[in-house]
């Protein structure tokens, strides 16, 4: 749960620096066609979700 919870802030801390800082290549680009929004705790959690489908096809 605890691995959970850094994942989720880490994500949040991405989303937030993707979308305010750098807004262009380094993080948003490849994933932009899916996450347009700007609020930093939705992105982290479709970057969530995103991730997690990709695990569940990989198992």
């Amino acid at each position: 749960m605890n691995c959970f919870c850094q994942f989720r802030f880490l994500m949040i801390i991405l989303g937030y620096i993707g979308n305010v800082k750098i807004k262009n290549r380094l993080i948003m680009s490849p994933m932009k066609t899916h996450f347009t929004t700007g609020d930093p705790s939705v992105l982290a959690d479709r970057y969530y979700m995103h991730i997690t489908k990709i695990v569940q096809k990989a198992v």
